[in-house]
């Protein structure tokens, strides 16, 4: 777990470094003139360009649709993810339940660079028309953090504004995958 959150804000750190780098208005570190006055100008990073730029290296759950019968569903989840090879991929989506303990879980083993976003089915999974659920993906090697669906058979299934730290325990526990083909 706290692997996951250091390469979280490992990631995190290094999209603001980047950020700031391209910032044209910024004095120079090389001019000794410089050192003095050079601040790094916070009022210049818009929220939408760090989300924009977070988001990026997370999957999201943008569709969620299912099929079966009680204790026998079939779920299908589409992803969008920043996939360029097995460096960087989304390598799962899976079902928690509300108080955070694994239902079920899809492994991907290999990145869908040039098929986004996508959908992967998966089954069968052991819940009950009314039980509420959150589907969620997971992006190798970021974690969790991207947009998560929740809802149920009954009432279908929508975008949700899940806590970061929800259930971050469940990214070491097993099925986790093996590989990665490409």
């Amino acid at each position: 777990m706290r692997h996951n959150l250091l390469i979280t804000f490992l990631s995190f750190l290094f999209v603001i470094m980047l950020i700031v780098a391209c910032d044209e208005d910024m004095p120079s570190v090389d001019d000794p003139a410089n050192i003095d006055t050079l601040e790094m100008p916070i009022d210049t990073i818009s929220m939408d360009t760090l989300s924009n730029s977070i988001d990026s290296i997370l999957a999201d759950i943008t569709d969620v649709s299912f099929s079966g019968d009680d204790n026998s569903y079939t779920f299908s989840a589409t992803i969008l993810s920043p996939d360029v090879d097995c460096d960087q991929y989304a390598n799962w989506w899976e079902i928690v339940s509300l108080d955070g303990e694994l239902i079920y879980r899809r492994i991907l083993n290999h990145s869908h660079v040039d098929e986004q976003p996508f959908t992967r089915s998966g089954g069968p999974i052991e819940i009950v028309a009314d039980e509420e659920v959150y589907v969620r993906a997971w992006m190798h090697p970021t974690g969790y953090g991207g947009k998560v669906f929740k809802g149920s058979i009954n009432s279908g299934f929508t975008a949700y504004n899940l806590p970061l730290d929800f259930a971050l325990a469940l990214g070491n526990q097993e099925p986790l995958p093996d590989f990665c083909l490409y």
